[in-house]
């Protein structure tokens, strides 16, 4: 796997340090990219130019994309709009996410103190939406915060992948993590989160300011869980 500042990157899972705490107002973004190159290309654009966070940091990983993903994420990252890494193969949805966090862990601070995970094809719609996120994850104490979803496979509400936030210090680390492969990659997280007694699990809902692509005819909306207020 590699960078398109051409440096290696381990595969491996890479924890969360210790120590030193990221700030809390530090955001960084992790999607993983198979062959969306133009839905990629609209969820970069919209955090930066709709939601255009201070010091936003975006990390796309791309698994191996053959219609010309990866090129054009290779230009975004040497004009510095985003940190793209690599794979030659599709690795999965599940290891490309590990990645991408596993890099943010290896890197010298001052490190994030909220890891954002988006699908691919979503696209941000409100400017608020990330400091309504993070209200809701300070006001709650919150570790985890996303949309609250009825898994049919499980017979269980969980949080939605496509848009989840987390706290790494809390959950990106050994006994939580990480995301699997094949299935539903966070399954396991979200269980292994709740079974260790992590803060509150805050809900909301993301359609008020997220807006994704193309038809969802898998999802269903579940209210099992209190959504906060905004």
């Amino acid at each position: 796997m590699h960078v398109s500042e051409n440096f290696w990157v381990a595969s491996d899972v890479v924890w969360w340090p210790g120590a030193p705490a990221g700030s809390r107002d530090r955001v960084a973004v992790v999607s993983v990219s198979y062959n969306t190159r133009e839905l990629t290309a609209l969820l970069v654009w919209s955090l930066r130019r709709i939601v255009n966070w201070p010091g936003l940091q975006i990390v796309i990983v791309d698994n191996g994309s053959r219609d010309g993903s990866a090129e054009l994420l290779a230009e975004a990252g040497q004009a510095g709009v985003c940190v793209a890494l690599a794979n030659d193969v599709n690795l999965g949805h599940g290891p490309g996410l590990n990645q991408g966090i596993s890099w943010l862990a290896s890197q010298p601070g001052p490190r994030p103190g909220w890891i954002w995970v988006l699908d691919s094809d979503v696209t941000a719609a409100r400017p608020g939406a990330l400091f309504a996120a993070l209200a809701v994850a300070e006001r709650e104490r919150a570790a985890l915060v996303g949309e609250p979803q009825w898994d049919p496979w499980h017979q269980a509400g969980r949080f939605g992948l496509y848009s989840l936030l987390l706290d790494p210090a809390q959950v990106w680390r050994n006994g939580i993590g990480p995301f699997t492969d094949g299935g539903d990659p966070s399954f396991d997280l979200l269980s292994s989160a709740e079974r260790s007694g992590l803060p509150n699990r805050a809900a909301l809902r993301w359609p008020c300011g997220w807006g994704r692509r193309g038809p969802r005819t898998d999802r269903r909306w579940a209210r099992l869980l209190a959504c906060p207020g905004w």
